[in-house]
């Protein structure tokens, strides 16, 4: 939601925060999602909305009421630094109600939350499929799989469509499909680095996100004694 927000995008925010189902399970407790919307106001304000001022007053107003103290959800990882934010602009605002103000856009590849990602299985074979979960700012373009055994990176796409709102960006997932035995360049690669690759550019690493396990090829039988013997 922060990162949203960051960018300029307001609605998807605003319409989370205002109503409880389009939000994740145990995401946070309501007045958390106040903030939210709070702060979703100062961006439909920033974009010239009049009803975004009113909102973030108001969302701000009956968190002061309720002698709100910033929680600790894992998935509104800067509830105390984003209801700061708040206070701030609505003091700001109530001192000067006719002053206008410009915003700079946040640095490239900002993010809110740490960018961190993790495989959900530590071992899969060869044409599987291996799930990844995690936080990153926006959705996935590539995975690339590296292995001492592989000279190059192995480069594959997730599936699904980029609009799936589970790929991104805090507590997301996607899935790939593995390339079967011969698929790897005549290599056995075993412990796989993964870097994750998003549509905007950042890049997300975990060393030894997985192991691929390969079975051992069956051995001919061995030929009997009496196969061996010579002919009387």
């Amino acid at each position: 939601m922060y990162d949203l927000l960051q960018r300029g995008e307001c609605q998807l925010p605003y319409d989370s925060a205002t109503d409880p189902e389009k939000q994740p399970p145990d995401s946070g407790t309501p007045q958390a999602w106040k903030v939210i919307e709070g702060l979703a106001g100062i961006c439909k304000a920033a974009h010239g909305e009049r009803a975004g001022l009113a909102i973030a007053t108001r969302a701000e107003a009956g968190l002061r009421a309720a002698g709100y103290r910033p929680g600790t959800s894992e998935y509104l990882c800067k509830d105390g630094d984003a209801f700061a934010v708040l206070q701030r602009f609505v003091a700001y605002y109530r001192r000067h109600p006719s002053e206008q103000v410009v915003l700079r856009s946040a640095p490239a590849g900002t993010a809110a939350c740490d960018n961190k990602i993790s495989a959900t299985e530590r071992t899969v074979a060869p044409d599987a499929s291996v799930g990844f979960h995690g936080t990153w700012p926006d959705v996935p373009r590539i995975v690339e799989l590296r292995a001492a055994e592989l000279a190059e990176p192995l480069t594959l796409e997730p599936y699904g469509s980029d609009n799936e709102r589970t790929k991104c960006c805090k507590d997301a997932g996607f899935s790939v499909d593995l390339p079967g035995p011969n698929g790897f360049g005549g290599h056995r690669p075993t412990v796989i680095d993964v870097t994750l690759v998003t549509k905007n550019g950042v890049r997300v690493t975990r060393r030894a996100a997985f192991t691929i396990t390969w079975a051992e090829a069956p051995q001919p039988p061995s030929p009997s004694l009496s196969s061996r013997s010579p002919s009387p």
